[in-house]
């Protein structure tokens, strides 16, 4: 009995010893459909302007229902978690979002660049667009990105490869898939996402449950959504 805690106690956020493939092929179908949507899409205007939303809504909700699935047994017992301290989930949420915060404001500060992550553009484009993207936005895509970068990569892969690689490959994958495409022009975005995968990351490793990691990013994203549909569609 002593001998099976120590070794569920190495998987932070997996329940008994975690098996290779059910990472890899949520890993590989996360990145494909993320990546590849959006090109076979730019293939075929017929489609017209909304097909990218509509993608972007079953593309999440997709991954949310196949990442459940998957690992629905970890998820169960790790979101137990939000019914016995759901206070210290929002505490830490909240001080997660202070740190993310005041580390990208002295990024800011620092790197006078005035570039903007395509992601960035996208998501406020989409929450105009649609009132399902309030959802996708604070809580479905949160979701699927921490099961991807925190339980997939770093907790059910932990036993192959060292953390500490796991989780600079989580860091800097966050970092770069939200980029879309990445150039020095949009050096200050990339390392506001960078700061925001390490702060995710380290609340991941520090906490051993993907509630906690998950909690700092909902609330990041509630800010950031509440903040763009406060300030009103685009001007065309």
């Amino acid at each position: 009995m002593a001998s099976t805690a120590r070794k569920e106690s190495k998987h932070p956020g997996s329940v008994g010893k975690p098996g290779l493939a059910a990472p890899l092929v949520f890993l590989l179908i996360y990145v494909v459909t993320l990546l590849g949507g959006p090109m076979v899409l730019a293939f075929m205007p017929g489609l017209g302007k909304d097909a990218s939303t509509y993608y972007t809504i079953g593309f999440y909700c997709s991954l949310a229902l196949l990442g459940f699935f998957m690992f629905r047994r970890d998820l169960l017992d790790d979101f137990k978690e939000f019914a016995r301290h759901p206070v210290k989930l929002l505490i830490v949420g909240v001080l997660g979002f202070a740190v993310i915060k005041g580390t990208n404001t002295l990024v800011d500060f620092l790197v006078q660049n005035v570039g903007v992550a395509q992601n960035q553009k996208n998501a406020e484009e989409f929450l105009h667009k649609t009132l399902f993207a309030i959802p996708i936005v604070t809580l479905i895509g949160p979701f699927v990105e921490e099961v991807g970068f925190r339980h997939a990569l770093i907790g059910r892969l932990k036993s192959r490869v060292p953390v500490a690689v796991l989780s600079v490959v989580s860091v800097v994958g966050f970092a770069v898939l939200h980029m879309g495409e990445p150039s020095m022009q949009a050096l200050k975005p990339m390392l506001n996402y960078l700061v925001i995968g390490l702060v995710i990351t380290v609340a991941y490793l520090i906490f051993k449950k993907l509630s906690y990691a998950l909690s700092i990013h909902v609330v990041n994203n509630i800010v950031g959504a509440a903040l763009v549909l406060m300030q009103g569609p685009p001007s065309s």
